[in-house]
């Protein structure tokens, strides 16, 4: 019997603005991977490296079946260093899935697959294992790549139904040097304030790479009397959504209460088993997250 261990995220799939659910993306997806190859599928997402690409590389259901869901495994390919290879001709393939990922004797000149994660769309909720270190725009970005036409917005799921967001009084960004992957990283604003400080100032960028340095950026929340709770409430999670999930984002409470982004999120961890673990395992516990949140808002 095999077992996986998992931590699978929910959020609500939003317009752009976030100012209004929306439940297309699933039949707009299905739409447009019908006939489609990997090359199709590739996309370049970071405006600094065009040799790392993200590729959704194989998907369910078939063209033409029809389901309530759509289900899909993203990889990230990049020049090989270490790691898996794709095969040869993985640009013409229909598919491709983890399993075809081979492991390769000699690497120059090969493409490999440094990162995997998966995602079920099932009508306005998203769920995925996307590691927690990696906000939303990951997936967001490669998204508005693969459907130009229109551009979406993900709302982690709160795990505190008690929690309102216009309770929010206070937000500190904790410095995230480390995180590639991030959006949200303060390191260039810290530099170029240093440097307006202190323009003789040498070897700053040595000074940050041995973390000599550590910056927060606080930020005070206030409600108009003008605005309501519910207006404050949307404007705040337009603001907040692409950090909620972040585990270095502290937001205090009306009540002095303390709370770090991830807390807020929702998260489940699973331990996927079977025979063997594969896209049918992956959807069955995606499929039941999202019934239980649809049975408890």
């Amino acid at each position: 019997m095999a077992r996986k261990k998992v931590i699978f995220r929910a959020f609500t799939i939003k317009n752009e603005e976030l100012t209004q659910v929306e439940a297309d993306l699933e039949s707009r997806l299905k739409t447009k991977l019908a006939n489609t190859t990997v090359e199709n599928r590739l996309k370049n997402v970071r405006d600094d490296d065009d040799t790392v690409k993200d590729l959704l590389s194989s998907y369910a259901p078939a063209a033409n079946t029809q389901t309530d869901y759509l289900y899909a495994t993203v990889m990230q390919l990049k020049p090989a260093k270490e790691m898996k290879s794709l095969p040869d001709n993985y640009l013409q393939m229909a598919s491709l899935s983890e399993n075809q990922l081979s492991e390769i004797a000699e690497i120059a000149g090969k493409t490999i697959c440094s990162k995997i994660y998966h995602f079920l769309i099932k009508g306005n909720y998203l769920i995925t294992d996307l590691k927690d270190s990696s906000t939303i725009s990951i997936f967001s970005n490669y998204l508005s790549k693969l459907l130009p036409e229109k551009r979406y917005g993900f709302i982690p799921t709160i795990s505190n139904n008690d929690l309102r967001l216009s309770n929010i009084v206070h937000v500190v960004f904790s410095d995230n040097f480390d995180n590639q992957d991030s959006d949200l990283t303060i390191k260039n604003p810290v530099k170029r304030l240093i440097k307006k400080m202190s323009p003789q100032v040498r070897g700053l960028d040595r000074i940050m790479a041995n973390k000599l340095i550590k910056a927060k950026l606080s930020i005070d929340f206030s409600k108009p009397r003008n605005v309501t709770n519910e207006d404050y409430a949307r404007q705040l999670g337009a603001l907040l959504a692409p950090v909620q999930d972040l585990n270095f984002v502290q937001f205090t409470m009306n009540n002095g209460q303390q709370i770090y982004g991830h807390e807020l999120a929702y998260s489940k961890a699973v331990t996927l088993e079977g025979d063997i673990i594969n896209d049918v395992t992956y959807i069955n516990a995606m499929r039941n997250i999202v019934a239980e949140l649809i049975q408890n808002p």
